[in-house]
């Protein structure tokens, strides 16, 4: 643990660490004391890991980050409210002017960091003995909801990659009336308008199709786990 965060740790071998780490966690839960105490307070913590440019890093720490709080339950809240917070912080800057277009890729980068981050804690909740607190599950869905409503490829994917995860919880949980209102919400603002299709509008006709292909994903895993919902 302590060389995986080392800040002098190569990429490669960051990923491999990661993951040894996440079968030790699993294995040894309580027991890996002193490898989750590196892991949240060594020189690049897990959190910041999270949002490493390298995607093979960051799903690597996502995963760890799972296992971590599937050893120690005591720690899923506070990372997830910490998670939800950067996410909002980086969603809030989408908004904001940026000097060029490399400073906003890094920022939708970021966005999706966050919210995979977000997905994996929310994952184990299912998986922990007293699950998550309910204010941070609701502010996971209100979260993504309004990744939807900002508009964007990159944005509706972070949102249905956190959707993807709530999913995993109680399919009771989603199918209360608020919430359900909120998914048919977003389900409508993704798929509800007609695309033009024409050639000098490839480019956004592809992005509108694939953030379309997500959210239909989203549909089908939620109709999957609750076939009753056909009926609706």
């Amino acid at each position: 643990a302590a060389h995986g965060t080392a800040r002098s740790c190569a990429e490669l071998s960051l990923v491999v660490v990661l993951k040894e780490l996440t079968l030790l966690l699993l294995q040894l839960q309580e027991v890996a004391a002193d490898a989750r105490d590196q892991l949240l307070q060594g020189d690049r913590p897990l959190l910041s890991l999270v949002a490493h440019p390298a995607r093979n890093v960051r799903l690597a720490a996502c995963q760890c980050l799972w296992a971590l709080v599937l050893a120690f339950p005591a720690h899923l809240a506070p990372l997830l409210n910490v998670s939800l917070n950067r996410l909002r912080a980086e969603h809030a800057k989408l908004s904001a002017p940026t000097p060029d277009k490399k400073a906003a890729e890094a920022i939708h980068e970021a966005v999706s960091a966050h919210a995979h981050a977000v997905s994996a804690l929310v994952a184990a909740v299912p998986r922990t003995p007293f699950g998550g607190p309910a204010s941070l599950i609701n502010a996971t869905l209100n979260a993504a909801a309004d990744l939807v409503a900002s508009g964007g490829e990159s944005s509706a994917a972070a949102a249905w990659v956190m959707l993807r995860s709530l999913l995993c919880l109680d399919h009771e949980w989603m199918g209360a009336k608020p919430r359900l209102g909120k998914l048919y919400s977003m389900l409508k603002a993704s798929l509800a308008e007609r695309v033009e299709v024409s050639k000098e509008r490839k480019e956004v006709v592809e992005s509108e199709l694939r953030s379309r292909a997500q959210a239909l994903r989203a549909l089908t895993a939620y109709l999957e786990l609750t076939p009753e919902a056909y009926a609706a």
